[in-house]
């Protein structure tokens, strides 16, 4: 063997002693235990959420229905919004101004609508693919 046998190269290019037969160092062999036991844990806990799905017969969203729940809100937002103004304009008498304010509290809650709606579909995209897993095995990473 030449100089370097059994000095291995570890993450980041620091070098540390370890046999050069590829096997894991005792501490080695502890953290990788100890990164299995945790993403055993949440695969477990990803498929607990999901058995409890299937039983509340829950399924999954697709992206085409939150597509279409987001311009529905939108839409349904405004005309409620320019109803109410055009309603109140012809009951008092004040011409376009209520139609234009409550349209545009309309507006602003169409927008409120699709923002919470987009939260909701990010959680669960998440949770379907299983994002939830991925950061925990970037937390072991750090480690």
């Amino acid at each position: 063997g030449g100089p370097n046998q059994g000095v291995g190269r570890g993450r980041g290019g620091k070098s540390h002693p370890g046999p050069a037969s590829g096997e894991l160092s005792p501490e080695d062999a502890a953290r990788v235990r100890g990164r299995l036991g945790r993403l055993g844990k949440g695969l477990e806990a990803f498929r607990a959420r999901q058995r409890t799905r299937e039983r509340n017969g829950a399924r999954p969203a697709s992206g085409m229905g939150y597509a279409l729940r987001m311009s529905f809100d939108m839409v349904a937002a405004l005309v409620v919004g320019g109803a109410m103004g055009w309603l109140l304009d012809r009951w008092l008498g004040t011409g376009p101004a209520l139609l234009l304010v409550f349209g545009l509290f309309g507006l602003a809650a169409g927008f409120l609508n699709v923002a919470r709606t987009y939260r909701e579909m990010k959680a669960e995209m998440g949770a379907n693919t299983g994002a939830d897993l991925a950061a925990t095995d970037d937390e072991d990473e750090d480690n």
